[in-house]
This record gives structure tokens, sequence and C-alpha cells, in this order.
């Protein structure tokens, strides 16, 4: 009778075991022992195992022990004290205890005594040697993903670039059921070292499947491989405004016109450049008499005005990186930022300053509900009223501007989720054709880190999205 309770308890354990159920597994095992302190090899190894997922370190470190000296046959032991100097961190000891295993087991060996090896290798910058861990699985173990991924990650870690993409790539092309998150992002990462930024493009594009998505994506992945010129109004398109009005979605239409590149936002670089020119002018007035050496400020006032215009603008072409088009001056550059309610009394003299740096330019004016701004992310860590009575003030600035400039137009979040007739307005405005399908299709695509539209945030949770 002891026995069959014994032997019931026994097979409970292993049940709860692979169910996750850690603690109802020891409590199961933990009971057999009281009737049977011999428990079998897969009963207490499982027993240590358990008491790993439950960071008792100590306890399963002792039962493995035990397995150790009760079976010294079975490599239970040897794996189960790896898994916890690995759990716990001492990456010399894991090393050591795998090395034993694949010693004394030969006939036994598994691919993951060598993966975990491998990791803990890495963890102590002997990569070469997770290589030829790695590299050995290759031979051993070609089925085995995580023998492609590790050895692309140490071929990153190495800044081996060319040989950790060719893993990658075969990590996706051969286990795509399998691609995680981490895959994504470490496969950009190692594109971008690479400057590889069309291949980077076009991994991005891919990872959106969605039927109503399709058609705007085609559209930006024939303009992202060959961009044609298109005769627009403008040489320049800036979109002006704050946060959380739908800048990056509006960015994102604005992309599909033929001949038009417009950037994303760049921290407000260009207003620390116009601080920089501001400051450099200033001096130039009031030391321009400082003609001789003998003089503090000698030859502040003999500089070029156009010639350090050429050299600012230059500097911004390399800022929006227009040398990866070989047509780029064919093509209108422009970009979006949100931050000019960092902006007060230079809003002004900055965008005078914005239309030599960005020759004949289009500013776009954009705004949205300031109550609805307000309650938004962006600005939660606010006031709500002090972030709307600033906003205001600034939407005003955009205004009174836009009156005075036939280059600007204003334009709302409204028009833009609507499709309303501002949106078509703006498409005659800046000279370019207006498609509606691709817009309808641009909406169907995530252009947000936090989206506030249902229809959108379903998006993001279903789709592979890489922001």
């Amino acid at each position: 009778m002891q026995q069959k309770k014994f032997q019931h308890l026994i097979e409970k354990g292993l049940d709860f075991s692979k169910t996750g159920l850690a603690q109802q597994a020891v409590d199961c095992f933990i009971a057999a022992a009281e009737i049977n302190p011999e428990l079998p090899v897969h009963a207490l190894s499982s027993l240590g195992n358990q008491h790993v997922n439950l960071e008792n370190y100590r306890e399963a470190g002792n039962i493995f022990e035990k397995l150790i000296t009760k079976f010294p046959g079975s490599p239970e032991g040897y794996i189960g004290k790896a898994l916890v100097s690995t759990k716990q961190k001492n990456w010399q000891e894991a090393v050591n205890q795998w090395s034993l295993a694949l010693e004394k087991f030969p006939e036994k060996r598994q691919a993951f005594w060598y993966i975990h090896q491998a990791q803990a290798l890495i963890e102590l910058g002997l990569h070469q040697k997770a290589k030829e861990n790695y590299a050995h699985c290759i031979e051993a173990y070609p089925d085995i993903v995580y023998v492609y991924t590790g050895m692309a990650k140490v071929a990153t870690l190495e800044k081996q670039y060319e040989e950790a993409l060719k893993y990658w790539n075969i990590s996706f092309s051969r286990f795509p059921s399998e691609a995680k998150q981490t895959w994504y992002n470490q496969k950009k990462q190692v594109l971008t070292k690479l400057e590889r930024f069309a291949e980077l493009q076009e991994f991005e594009l891919s990872g959106f499947k969605s039927e109503p998505a399709q058609v705007y994506v085609n559209r930006l992945r024939e303009k992202l491989r060959q961009p044609k010129p298109h005769k627009l109004n403008f040489r320049h398109i800036l979109i002006i405004t704050y946060g959380r009005t739908g800048s990056t979605l509006l960015q994102g239409i604005l992309n599909t016109i033929g001949g038009v590149v417009v950037r994303g936002e760049n921290g407000n670089v260009f207003y620390d450049l116009f601080q920089l020119h501001k400051k450099f002018v200033e001096y130039k007035e009031k030391y321009k008499f400082s003609a001789l050496p003998i003089q503090p400020w000698f030859g502040i006032g003999f500089s070029n005005p156009k010639l350090l215009m050429e050299h600012y603008q230059n500097l911004a072409k390399a800022i929006l990186a227009t040398e990866t088009y070989k047509n780029s001056d064919e093509l209108c550059f422009g970009f979006k930022e949100i931050r000019y309610d960092e902006i007060t009394d230079d809003l002004e003299p900055y965008l005078e300053f914005l239309k030599q740096l960005f020759p004949n330019p289009a500013f776009i004016f954009l705004t949205r509900k300031l109550e609805d701004v307000a309650k938004s992310a962006w600005w939660k860590d606010q006031d709500k009223n002090s972030v709307m009575e600033k906003l205001a003030g600034l939407e005003l600035q955009f205004s009174n501007y836009a009156a005075k400039n036939e280059n600007c137009f204003e334009i709302t979040y409204n028009d833009i989720v609507t499709i309303g007739s501002g949106l078509k307005e703006l498409f005659t405005f800046l000279g370019a054709d207006y498609q509606r399908g691709i817009i309808e299709s641009a909406l169907q695509v995530p252009h947000s880190f936090a989206p506030e539209q249902k229809h959108i945030q379903v998006l993001f949770d279903n789709t592979d999205s890489f922001d």
C-alpha cells in the first residue's frame, strides 16, 4: 500500500513539474521521500530542478550533490549543479560543471550542454571558446536554432558584423516560426552597424503583414528602392508642431509623395545651430572693427555670411543623410520636429533662420484639440491647464506667422485621421498628387509609440512592430 502511494506521489510530482507547478511538485516529492527516502534518479533530479525554479538554490545544490554521490553514472547531478551556478551568475563554476558533464558522459552529450556552457563563456568574455561550442553544435546538431542565434550574438560582440548577419539570415530563413522580437532587434543592430540602410528598411517593411496596410507598405518599398524626382512647389518640407499631434502619421503620409523624403525628429538640433549662429552674429556685429592682431576679437568680422550659411546647409544635409540618395539634389527633403514648445521668443527668428538653412521650404503647422493633447502620455507629468495654456500661446504664434508667409500651411490632427478636405488641400499646396487609397492604407499602419486609436492599438498587438 505504501509503495503504491509512494509511486503515486512520484508520478504526481512529475506531472506538476511538467505543468510548471513547482511548489506542488516539491511537496509531492518531499511526501514521497517520507515514505521512502530513496527517490529514483528522475524524481530526485526533478526535485532539484523545481527548487531551482523556486530560487531555492542551496536546497537545489544539496540535491544535485546527492545525485552525484548516489548516481555517479548519471549526468543529472552535474547538469543540475551547472544550472544552479548559471542562475547564481557564477559563470566560471558553470563552465567547470558543464565541462565535467561533457567529459564524463560523452555518449550522453546533448546540444543544450554546449549551448549553456557557451552562454557562460560569453559572460566571462571568452568569445572564441563560445564560438567553438556553437561551431561544434552546427556540425552535430544542425536543426537546433539556438546554435545559429548564439553564433550571431558572439559575432556581434566581436564586432564581426558580416558573420553576425550571415547567422541571423540563417536563423530567419530556416526557423521563421521561432523568430522573436530580440532577433529582429539584433539583426537591425547589425544592419545599422554595417550601414546597410536599404536592407534595414526592407527588413522593417517585411514585418507588416496585414492586408489593408500593403498598399502603403508597397508604396514605401517602391520609393525606398528607387526614389524618383517629382516637381513640387517647394524644395523642403518641415512639419512644425508639438507632442502628440499625429506628426509621425503625417510624416508617413508625406513620405508616399514622389520625390519627398521627410525625416523624423532630431531633438531640435537645428535650433541648437540657430543659437550658435545667433551668438556668433552678435559677437561679429559687436566686434566688427577688430581688424588687427593687437585686438582680442581680431578677425571675427571677416567671416563671409554667405559662405557660413553654405556650410550650415551642408551640415543640415549630412544630418538628414541626404547622401544616401544618389539623386538627392533632385529630391525634396525635410523633417518633423515636435519640440517647438521649447522655443518661445525665438520662434519667428528661428523660422526665418530655417528658411535660409532649407531654401524654399514649406512650413506645415500641425495642431490638435488641446484637451486631447494635454491628457496624452507625452504630457502626463505636467499640469493639464499649464500645458493647454502654453500650447495655446504656441498655436497663436503659428497662426500669426502663417498669416504673414505664403510658404505656410495649417492642418489639424482631425484633418489627417478623417482624411478631411484639409489633407487634400495640403497635397495641392505642395504640388503633389493626391492618392486617397494610399492614405487610407497608411492609416492602417502604426505610426506611434503609444497609439490612442483602438483600431491602431490592435495593429500594435497583432503585428510585428519594430519601433
